[in-house]
């Protein structure tokens, strides 16, 4: 079930002993997934996952198998969907192991506050999960997170490739502190 905020307060303030949120930063490569403690204080990057795709091999654009004894030989391709049930699973795999209260799932809206393609794609995605899952689903504004996450890993010296590696996480983890801080607000 796709919720709002408000609605998951209640189930949040009155178990303090479990206010576990699961935040997820959706991308069409990595999808970036945070935790939140039991207490509901602090969100922390989690891993990422890899958004299943077709293996390709080869050139680019050729999604071939190599033979030995005659030409390559195509492998099947797989739907979109097939794909995004896939990796939909491999986050299923981690929702059951944390056990949150809620999925927080961060939605990419345009400056002007419109919803545009990739909102479109995250909130499928999030339709895909709710169908899946037990715990409520929040869908939340990250305008401009994946920037202010990468501005402050650029402060702290990190290397281009250490950025790429904890990027998504750490932006996951961003959109879900200001949840949790929303949250503890109404306490």
């Amino acid at each position: 079930m796709i919720t709002t905020i408000n609605s998951i307060y209640i189930q949040w303030k009155d178990h303090p002993n479990n206010r576990k949120l699961i935040g997820i930063d959706w991308g069409e490569k990595r999808i970036g997934i945070a935790v939140s403690d039991r207490s509901g204080l602090i969100a922390s990057p989690l891993c990422t996952v890899n958004y299943r795709r077709n293996k390709a091999c080869g050139r680019k654009g050729h999604n071939m198998t190599r033979r030995t004894d005659s030409a390559p030989k195509k492998t099947p391709q797989k739907s979109a969907e097939q794909l995004l049930e896939e990796t939909v699973k491999d986050i299923l795999d981690i929702i059951n192991a944390e056990a949150p209260i809620a999925v927080n799932i961060g939605l990419p809206v345009n400056m002007d506050g419109s919803h545009g393609f990739q909102a479109e794609k995250v909130q499928h995605f999030a339709d895909v999960l709710s169908q899946s899952v037990s715990v409520p689903i929040i869908l939340t504004d990250e305008r401009l997170s994946s920037a202010a996450v990468e501005k402050s890993m650029i402060q702290a010296d990190l290397t281009r490739l250490q950025r790429a590696k904890r990027i998504d996480q750490t932006s996951a983890a961003y959109v879900l502190q200001q949840v949790v801080d929303h949250l503890r607000t109404f306490a």
